[in-house]
């Protein structure tokens, strides 16, 4: 059984980051990257590596990689591959 500080340290690690999830995938809804598989790249190959050390509040954007250079969505604020998330 985990003591009551490892709680509180586990939900600080996990609580941001499953919100933020659910803050992609709302995003991508109705994309052609609204699919489990292209979702779970994203956030598992973009976001947990990468993307989530950004999110310190120094910077305004955050940025995670969906696909290729040449992607460009401005419906869904992506830009030579990466989307855009306010921080």
């Amino acid at each position: 059984m985990l003591s009551n500080s490892s709680n509180v340290r586990i939900s600080l690690v996990v609580y941001p980051c499953v919100r933020m999830i659910g803050v992609i995938t709302g995003l991508l809804a109705d994309s052609e990257f609204d699919n489990e598989r292209a979702l779970w790249d994203i956030i598992s190959n973009s976001f947990e590596t990468k993307t989530k050390r950004e999110f310190s509040g120094t910077e305004e954007y955050a940025l995670v990689q969906v696909g290729s250079r040449g992607l460009n969505n401005p419906m869904l604020s992506i830009r030579n591959g990466y989307l855009r998330l306010k921080t």
